[in-house]
């Protein structure tokens, strides 16, 4: 009997086996590298942001860090026509500010 409740119980709630280089084969065939459009943040980042991560841009108030990240939520919504989710924890995100931002970068397309 105790052999058949172990057999159950491994049937039941163990997971399959995976080869490590099964799962970052996985892992990189379902990423995406998306650029931010700042060419030297790109650069800084090997390329630009990967796809599922999350990223936290912190520093002194002041130095920029709502208007970098205005800039490449922007950047990402108006040229790569992709989705962007901007996670404010400050509550106090501006509509008007990047609506104002996309349409400046509407007209200088041409």
């Amino acid at each position: 009997e105790v052999l058949q409740i172990r057999h159950t119980i491994i049937a039941n709630y163990s997971s399959f086996p995976r080869r490590g280089i099964d799962m970052y084969e996985e892992l990189v065939n379902s990423s995406a590298l998306i650029p931010t459009g700042i060419a030297s943040l790109d650069v800084l980042l090997q390329g630009g942001l990967f796809t599922g991560n999350l990223y936290e841009v912190y520093g002194l108030s002041g130095d920029g860090k709502t208007q970098l990240c205005l800039a490449i939520a922007c950047n990402v919504a108006h040229y790569l026509k992709q989705r962007v989710h901007y996670i404010d924890t400050k509550f106090d995100f501006s509509g008007k500010r990047i609506q104002a931002m996309l349409e400046a970068r509407a007209c200088s397309d041409g």
